[in-house]
């Protein structure tokens, strides 16, 4: 129960964070924002979850992860709470900070528990189940957000609903979560930086972790922010159409998550799963993005096939955790996903930016931004170079093998 636990609240904090990606209409309506505006105030989330992931990783290797779920997920609770009833961009802007702030220990506390009350071999099919909650929380803030709107009278009613069940992820957390036994923490005569000291003088964790968060980017940058209103110039759909491919990606990227992992334990290789997913990659994006020779439903089919290949990132926690002991297990999960969240920092920010540039100040009749097709392809191609980038990384990473390490 004490993973499940932590499962949901990761599903919580994810759909929380993806949340925005269906209201982008509404809060530039409301507020009267710019896209690459609007793109910096959903970042913010990044922005705190990733400042977070390090001193979140060395709280729970201390101290377990019951207190740290359980308080965790009612604060984020508070923040999407706040984001719903905002009447100001400062108020939007908190909110979105709470909510990266508190969510930042889900995906940790997932790894804590993972590493320390199961089977070492099963840690890396453990964390893709992990991401399956994660995607399921994006699918959540996707078309069902839309649905909740239309049924409860608005985007803040249906961010209300959320940070309930945050509230009631919080309550059930305390009560599963065991205290402390059977966890693997840190003595403490030991100093709380020693596990980053080991890792950040391996110079091929970097380069795992700038591998993996492009591969991170279908979700972080298309998923959660710029596919829905991409598809909806693309091809002229609706806003619930669109959603789909949202939710297609989330779903290739639970599914691609755990099939990573079956297979790099069958084969006993995390790096001969990365390599090739890292070069297909490329080709699936590419074809999702910019071909003009496919229609609506084949870009839904190379979106799911991309994000299938994109997810083999789960396997840098499996890397990343047979480099040090096990007492710093946290902080190693913490660290290596500070270094993919950050392409959310990044590339969400920054397509918002390249849309505006791209765009040369195009207005419609009430004054509000006009985008085509060539604006969003011009700036997608950045996420394209950065595979190609990644590809090429991929070669050089360290490998990681499924079975038993010195301690």
């Amino acid at each position: 129960m004490a993973i499940l636990a932590c499962w949901m609240f990761f599903l919580f904090s994810c759909a929380a964070r993806t949340e925005p990606s269906v209201l982008l209409g509404d809060l530039s309506s409301d507020f009267g924002i710019s896209s690459s505006f609007l793109g910096f105030i959903i970042s913010i989330a990044y922005i705190s979850y990733v400042a977070m992931q390090v001193p979140y990783g060395i709280i729970v290797d201390r101290l377990g992860p019951r207190a740290v779920v359980a308080i965790c997920c009612f604060a984020c609770s508070i923040g999407v709470l706040i984001f719903g009833m905002a009447t100001t961009v400062f108020q939007l802007e908190l909110g979105r900070f709470l909510i990266g702030l508190f969510s930042a220990a889900a995906y940790v506390c997932c790894g804590k528990v993972a590493r320390d009350h199961f089977d070492k071999k099963k840690y890396a099919l453990l964390m893709g189940a992990a991401n399956l909650a994660g995607c399921l929380g994006g699918v959540a803030g996707g078309a069902p957000i839309v649905f909740l709107s239309s049924q409860f009278g608005g985007w803040r009613q249906a961010t209300f609903v959320i940070a309930a069940i945050g509230a009631l992820i919080s309550i059930l957390a305390w009560r599963v979560i065991p205290d402390r036994n059977g966890s693997a923490r840190m003595p403490n005569g030991i100093g709380v930086l020693d596990g980053i000291r080991i890792i950040v003088k391996k110079p091929r964790v970097w380069l795992l972790g700038f591998c993996c968060a492009i591969l991170y980017l279908p979700v972080c940058a298309l998923a959660e922010l710029w596919i829905i209103p991409f598809l909806e110039i693309r091809f002229g759909i609706s806003t619930k159409l669109a959603s789909i491919g949202a939710i297609t990606i989330f779903i290739g990227s639970s599914v691609g998550g755990l099939l990573s992992a079956w297979i790099a334990e069958k084969i006993n290789s995390c790096k001969r799963v990365i390599i090739p997913c890292s070069i297909l990659f490329i080709w699936t994006l590419w074809m999702a993005l910019c071909s003009d020779s496919i229609d609506y439903n084949w870009c839904i089919f190379f979106l799911m096939i991309s994000s299938i290949l994109s997810a083999s990132n789960i396997l840098s926690y499996q890397i990343v955790c047979g480099l040090i002991p096990d007492r710093y297990s946290g902080t190693a999960t913490g660290f290596m996903n500070t270094l993919i969240m950050f392409s959310g920092i990044v590339f969400q920010p920054l397509l918002g930016r390249l849309l505006d540039f791209f765009r040369n100040g195009m207005v419609d009749d009430t004054g509000r931004p006009v985008y085509t097709i060539i604006t969003y392809r011009s700036a997608l191609l950045f996420i394209i170079f950065g595979a190609i980038f990644a590809g090429i990384a991929s070669f050089f990473i360290d490998d990681a093998k499924f079975v038993k390490r010195r301690e």
